[in-house]
């Protein structure tokens, strides 16, 4: 195999591994690529980035599609930017942009990998209906933080039910 110039970075990255992004020269801090193959494969090391890369992007893009608790960590330009929440899955959930929040695309993409982000939402969230299902076909259990009218609904109910029987202990209806 030949080693073309981004290539060569991401093995140059990968021996990284070993050591800490901090220990980059500061030539080497400022390298896009070399950074990117980096966050790649160890994305908690966002912090040590040169600032100039901090809001780039592609590099953002990078860190919190392999990590998205890394949101966390982002300016809040970053935190507002819905294509870079949206990326970060339900672990940059919490710490997006309120406003982002309470977007329901933005929502409804979180709950289809954890539907236990319905206990972060407001209360008028916890009561839409198409919401809340979304986040107990993949966590069931979310039903306890549904509304007390939604965790009262015959169809709601049946749906997390199906996927498991513990959730009438979330619900006043008898049984299924």
């Amino acid at each position: 195999m030949q080693l073309t110039k981004n290539n060569s970075k991401e093995v140059k990255a990968t021996n990284y591994l070993t050591d800490r992004i901090e220990r980059l020269s500061d030539e080497e801090k400022k390298d896009k690529e070399l950074i990117i193959g980096h966050l790649k494969i160890s994305p908690m090391s966002f912090p040590f980035i040169d600032p100039s890369l901090k809001n780039d992007i592609d590099v953002v893009m990078a860190t919190v599609t392999k990590h998205g608790g890394v949101l966390k960590l982002l300016s809040p330009e970053m935190k507002k930017n819905k294509e870079v929440v949206m990326a970060s899955k339900h672990q940059g959930f919490a710490y997006a942009d309120k406003t982002l929040q309470r977007d329901i695309q933005v929502i409804l993409n979180a709950a289809q990998y954890f539907g236990g982000i319905l206990e972060l939402l407001d209360k008028d969230l916890r009561n839409d209906e198409e919401i809340v299902l979304q986040c107990i076909k993949t966590t069931p259990m979310a039903l306890e933080f549904a509304s007390e009218t939604l965790r009262n609904n015959p169809e709601i109910v049946r749906v997390a039910y199906n996927l498991d029987p513990k959730v009438l202990e979330f619900t006043d209806l008898g049984s299924f």
